[in-house]
């Protein structure tokens, strides 16, 4: 037998097993291999994921620093670091199944996870199970709602008059709609003369008087007032004043010897009714209501 032959024929039995192969994997045989392989380790994932990511105690809500996420997402990167860590950038990974069962206000969670990767070109499928604990803080928006922080106020009021309750349960939940993720109203004040909302922006305030002169009619204007500075830049609170529509549905003004029963707010343009005597219709601009009187 050559010296050639023996080099063969060594390589072709597994040095810890013994058994006969044609592939080695790092210098074993596939069975070997995926014996000394390991994709989770729980201990490690569950210290990731705790010193990542907290829990905010008042609104519930994930957060990695200041960036609201998902307990999910984090415990899927904090696996793919680890195996990346382990077995190299390179290697695959895919999540079969991800599942957290966690009670609400509780500061532990239990994680299911099923994973699967190809390592030197062997796939390799893997389970495991366990709990990890959840930091528990205060998150800026909630730690500024608290404190009663606010950026603009959104005045609701109505021409010559006092807007009724209807019409202002339907501006605050125009407003509210408005909200975006992380904006919020720290204070809501119901006044003789209408509603005022405390927001988190002047942004989201121009965005609700925009709301509630879209769906209800009305006109809205803003100012704005120095606060303070910071940094050197000067910092603003602005007020959105805005006017619902000086008559609603069903109220009957008089204006040049008519009596007019008002049918539709049209917003923005005016309003249009019909005349209580002739049954003729009329739409009454904006610039006449004024001239108006309500009967």
């Amino acid at each position: 037998m050559t010296e050639h032959d023996k080099r063969s024929r060594w390589r072709s039995f597994c040095p810890q097993c013994g058994r006969e192969t044609e592939t080695f994997y790092d210098n074993l045989c596939e069975s070997c291999f995926r014996a000394g392989l390991s994709l989770l380790d729980p201990d490690r994932i569950a210290e990731d994921v705790h010193a990542s990511v907290s829990v905010c105690q008042h609104c519930g809500s994930f957060f990695k620093g200041n960036e609201r996420t998902e307990l999910e997402v984090v415990v899927e990167d904090a696996v793919r670091r680890a195996i990346s860590k382990t077995y190299g950038p390179e290697c695959p990974v895919g999540l079969m199944e991800l599942r957290i069962e966690r009670d609400e206000g509780a500061r532990s969670a239990h994680v299911f996870l099923r994973v699967k990767a190809e390592i030197k070109g062997v796939p390799v499928v893997e389970s495991a199970e366990f709990s990890l604990l959840v930091r528990r803080a205060i998150c800026v928006q909630c730690s500024r709602i608290a404190g009663g922080y606010y950026a603009a106020i959104v005045q609701i009021r109505a021409d010559w008059r006092t807007p009724n309750e209807d019409e202002l349960e339907a501006a605050a939940a125009l407003a509210y709609g408005a909200l975006g993720k992380e904006e919020f109203v720290s204070k809501q004040q119901l006044l003789k003369e209408g509603l005022d909302l405390y927001v988190s922006s002047a942004e989201v305030g121009r965005r609700m008087a925009k709301a509630i002169v879209k769906h209800m009619g009305g006109t809205y204007a803003e100012s704005q007032k120095l606060y303070g500075r910071r940094g050197g830049r000067e910092l603003y609170r602005v007020t959105f004043l805005v006017r619902l529509p000086g008559y609603t549905e069903g109220d009957v003004l008089e204006l040049a010897g008519k009596r007019i029963a008002v049918e539709r707010i049209v917003p923005d343009e005016g309003l249009e009714g019909i005349d209580v005597e002739t049954g003729e219709r009329y739409f009454v601009p904006l610039r006449d209501q004024k001239r108006a009187k309500r009967v």
